[in-house]
């Protein structure tokens, strides 16, 4: 048995475990049930398709930064692979791991091939950054609550981290010092990495592709704040504020990217109980809300599936040519 074996054999084991634990120590299925039973189902399916509009969105918020490369792929074409990508997602390990996939498929259309894969991981950055400025907003105004310290805690510090590494990997006194030369020069792949800080620099000059891209995340974000908030009166839920809810799915959502099971499947749902009930809201609800939004991803991201199947054969991510960039500077 191989070593990726294993692994995901360990990972489904996890997520089994947590679900586990979840229907046994935490929630009483009866009392979820009742609360399934009770439910607003009229409500439950406008809130269901609700939930497709930031999944869109995301497409728009990667073809920002492929274009900021310039790199030319239509919407559409950008929208069925970006779906591979939250198709994979559902399978591979964390809510991210689909990334992956999308970078090998990506990896076969284009001959810019090392900057068409970072704009893909630069795009789950985006995603994490508005999430804690999402966060940041909300545990900040309510800074006086004793229940959202640790949550303000997590979100502060992801964003102080993040400020000193953009410090210190962009700083003029840095590069001109010639360490990153050297750090590069000690690296193996020296030609891969030196083209991945060469992309990472163009970002920095493209500022405006990268803040547009980032505007696109946060409203992705707050869409799907709002999609939890919608499966939350589904369920009478009537405790927490709306600027709760900005503060606990951030840190949720950020949870359910972790690579600890597979899909986050159990962890998304495990974080969603815990820090609602810093609110007061019963398992059963929080359960509920958790699982609901779970069906709802899994079934809007099923078409990637079929985007899969159908082959990326005709998709082509290529460089603008001189005609088209002069273009885009006179818009600009």
């Amino acid at each position: 048995m191989s070593k990726k074996t294993i692994i995901a054999i360990i990972r489904i084991a996890i997520s089994a475990a947590i679900i586990t634990y979840i229907f046994t120590a935490v929630i009483k299925p009866a009392e979820m049930w009742n609360q399934v039973k009770q439910a607003d189902m009229g409500l439950a399916w406008k809130v269901f398709l609700l939930a497709f509009i930031p999944m869109f969105l995301c497409s728009i918020r990667w073809l920002f930064l492929i274009r900021a490369l310039d790199l030319h792929v239509s919407l559409w074409e950008v929208f069925r692979l970006n779906y591979i990508g939250v198709f994979f997602n559902n399978f591979m390990i964390g809510a991210t791991g689909g990334d992956i996939i999308k970078a090998v498929v990506v990896a076969k259309i284009t001959e810019k091939k090392v900057p068409a894969i970072v704009s893909i991981f630069v795009d789950r950055v985006m995603g994490l950054v508005a999430l804690a400025l999402i966060g940041a907003f909300a545990v900040l105004y309510y800074y006086d609550s004793p229940e959202l310290f640790y949550p303000r805690m997590i979100i502060l510090g992801i964003l102080a981290g993040g400020l000193v590494f953009v410090f210190v990997y962009f700083s003029r006194a840095i590069r001109e010092s010639g360490i990153m030369k050297f750090v590069l020069s000690k690296l193996p792949l020296q030609g891969v990495f030196r083209e991945i800080d060469e992309t990472l620099v163009l970002y920095k000059q493209r500022k405006i592709y990268v803040l547009m891209s980032l505007v696109v995340s946060i409203i992705v974000h707050c869409g799907w704040i709002l999609v939890i908030i919608g499966f939350g009166k589904c369920f009478g839920e009537n405790r927490m504020t709306v600027l709760h809810y900005f503060a606990y799915v951030p840190i949720a959502l950020m949870a359910n990217a972790l690579p600890i099971s597979l899909g986050g499947i159990g962890v998304g749902e495990y974080a969603y109980i815990t820090l609602f009930a810093m609110a007061g809201v019963p398992e059963s609800i929080s359960g509920a809300m958790g699982i609901a939004a779970r069906i709802s991803a899994i079934l809007w991201t099923l078409p990637g599936g079929i985007f899969f199947a159908l082959g990326t054969e005709k998709i082509k991510i290529r460089e603008k040519s001189g005609m088209e960039m002069n273009e885009a500077v006179n818009e600009e």
